[in-house]
C-alpha cells in the first residue's frame, strides 16, 4: 500500500523536502512506520520526533496510546514539530 507523509516547518528542514510517499505492507501500524520506515529514510528527525505530532488523515495520533493506528491504503501523515505563539 502507498502513504503519503508530509512535513511542515522544522520537520521540512530536517527532510529536506514536503512529502514522500512510501510502500508499506497491510497492516503497517503508525508506530511501525515511524521506527522502521520514516526513520530510517530521514535519520535526522531522530534526535526530534518525540517533540514532533502525528496525524493520519487529518486526525492526531496518540503515540504513546497502547491501541495502535492501522495504517490504509493512500493514507495521509503529517510529520507536524511543536507550535509556539503568543
Amino acid at each position: 500500500m502507498i502513504v503519503t507523509c508530509l512535513f511542515f516547518a522544522s520537520s521540512k528542514q530536517l527532510t529536506g523536502t514536503a512529502q514522500q510517499e512510501f510502500d508499506l505492507p497491510e497492516g503497517t501500524t503508525t508506530k511501525q512506520f515511524v521506527d522502521e520506515y520514516l526513520l530510517k529514510q530521514f535519520p535526522n528527525l531522530e534526535k526530534a520526533i518525540g517533540t514532533f505530532l502525528l496525524s493520519v488523515n487529518q486526525e492526531y495520533v496518540d503515540q504513546d496510546s497502547h491501541e495502535p493506528v492501522i495504517l490504509t491504503n493512500r493514507a495521509e501523515i503529517a510529520v507536524i514539530p511543536p507550535v509556539s505563539g503568543g
